[in-house]
């Protein structure tokens, strides 16, 4: 569905670019695997640079005060306040996972036996 809309792009035909014909195939769904798998690594490497090159210089608010004596560096408090945040972060997901707490935020009606035969209560012909 999203691929779609590259489709209101004239001219270019990009829909058929991307999914390597006129319909969705095989080169289809290696192009988007390969994507799905390349792109975590990408976003990480960029979420990377950004908070280097963000703390490298020292990124300030334009109505703070330019005197030396407010800044940090970041690698005594930035680094360490990121990596705190990261395990806590890790520690909650940890705890979500291995004593069964996502079973709450899910939908009940996922553990509903499938009756082929028979078509759900809200769906009317």
């Amino acid at each position: 569905v999203i691929t779609n809309l590259f489709s209101v792009v004239p001219y270019l035909d990009l829909t058929n670019y991307l999914w390597g014909g006129y319909s969705v195939s095989e080169p289809t769904l290696q192009r988007f695997f390969v994507l799905h798998v390349i792109l975590p690594f990408i976003i990480f490497f960029i979420v990377i640079l950004h908070i280097t090159f963000l703390h490298k210089t020292e990124s300030k608010s334009p109505m703070s005060l330019s005197s030396g004596a407010y800044k940090s560096g970041f690698h005594p408090l930035s680094l360490w306040g990121d990596i705190w945040a990261l395990l806590k972060f890790l520690l909650i997901l940890f705890i979500l996972v291995n004593f069964d707490f996502l079973y709450y935020m899910e939908d009940h009606n996922n553990y509903i036996q499938v009756n082929t035969m028979m078509a759900p209560s809200h769906i009317q012909p």
